[in-house]
């Protein structure tokens, strides 16, 4: 009735902003406890994981990193860069996760400019 479009976009269900909207710019609904993708290593996270603030629900930080982690998309590790440039995360975390997880995050620490050439723009 607002305008949505319901769509599912290489087995994940997405709502569009309209009919000419693309998938990135679209709300993916992911389930609580599942894998999204059979290759994903682990499941998303569990309704526990996550924190009521006024009458929303919102993921812990600890289950959002596992998320980035577990998905490692371009996009998502771009997420995870600008938690550590901002500090949200640190090097203390790969101790802190499931070991291919951790790896995956001390991959990004110790080389953090690691597929982004030609993204930034030249001044």
């Amino acid at each position: 009735k607002v305008g949505f479009v319901y769509r599912v976009g290489r087995g994940i269900p997405m709502f569009l902003d309209g009919p000419d909207s693309k998938a990135r710019d679209a709300v993916h609904v992911l389930f609580a406890s599942e894998k999204v993708r059979e290759t994903d290593l682990f499941q998303t996270p569990s309704i526990d994981q996550s924190q009521r603030i006024d009458s929303h629900l919102f993921l812990n930080l600890d289950a959002l990193v596992q998320m980035k982690l577990n998905v490692f998309r371009d996009k998502d590790r771009m997420h995870l860069r600008d938690m550590l440039d901002v500090e949200l995360i640190d090097e203390q975390w790969p101790n802190q996760l499931p070991t291919e997880l951790g790896r995956r995050l001390q991959e990004l620490i110790d080389n953090p400019e690691d597929g982004l050439e030609g993204l930034v723009e030249e001044e």
